[in-house]
Parts: C-alpha cells; structure tokens; sequence
C-alpha cells in the first residue's frame, strides 16, 4: 500500500508582487487533492495569501484559552513559579517562530502585544496599573514588536557575517 502527503504551494513571484496559481482539484497517488486556504506545519498556519493572519488568530486563541486555564490556580503561587508557568505555556506560543511574522502589519503586532500584556496581569500587575514597567523589568519580556524585528535583524547580523 502506497501512501502519499503531499503539500503542494505553487507561487508565481515577481520582485514586488507574489500570487497564487489557482488550482482545481488533482489525483496524486489515486488520491483526489482538494486545495485548502491554510495549512499548518510545525504549529505554524500558512494561509494562501503568506500574510500569517491566521496564524496570528490561531495565537491569540489558543494563549487566551491557557490563559483563563491557569487564572484560577495562579494568584495562590508565587511570583517566580507564575512567571514560569506563564512563560511556558502562553509566551512560548507567542515566541515560537516570531521571526515569520517580520512585516506584519501593527495591526496584528499588538493584537499579540494584548496578549502579552494579559499575560502579565496575573504575574503582579493591577488592573489599573501601567504594564510596560512589569513587562520590561521583572519578567524580562520584550515587546512583541521589537522581539520579531529584533529576531530577523540579529539573524540578519549573523548570515552577513
């Protein structure tokens, strides 16, 4: 028995401009392939445009779902094991593969920047008060904008080097 996976992303780039070759349905291996507008591979979510968008989305989800998970639980721990606990499960998810997201639009920056700031409340932080401190100085975050451009210019360094 032959088994067949196969991804199929065809582009037709040019300097300013990438599309899409549309492609109907396709037998590999006597296999039908119907064509999808995303893919996920290594936890990351390609949509047909590159745009990463849902990727995005799919961030914003599942860190808010971990989370109101772990809300209940963490005010009773203290602040080194709730930083850990949120460093594990909710900026991990944030920093996995950032580095794609260089040219994002700011739009889609701070939505994850909202994400990071929830993610502070429960490690100290007020309601009210100012998190850029909190983020900055105790739990030693960088801000989402700066960690994805900061991650593409330091590889930038090391390829020219």
């Amino acid at each position: 028995m032959l088994f067949c996976h196969v991804v199929i992303i065809v582009c037709a780039c040019t300097f300013a401009t990438c599309t899409l070759i549309k492609i109907n349905q396709s037998t590999l291996c006597g296999v039908q392939i119907t064509p999808v507008t995303s893919v996920r591979n290594l936890g990351v979510v390609m949509d047909s445009s590159l745009s990463f968008l849902s990727h995005v989305n799919h961030v914003i989800s599942s860190s808010f779902c971990q989370l109101r998970m772990i809300k209940c639980s963490i005010k009773a721990l203290p602040f080194d094991t709730a930083k850990s606990l949120v460093d594990s499960f909710v900026i991990s998810r944030i920093d996995y593969c950032n580095s794609l997201l260089t040219g994002m639009l700011n739009y889609a920056l701070n939505r994850l920047q909202r994400v990071m700031n929830a993610a502070a409340m429960p490690c100290g932080a007020g309601k009210y008060s100012h998190i850029t401190g909190l983020i900055r100085d105790r739990l030693h975050w960088l801000p989402v904008s700066d960690d994805v451009h900061g991650r593409a210019f330091n590889r930038k360094n090391f390829i020219n080097d």
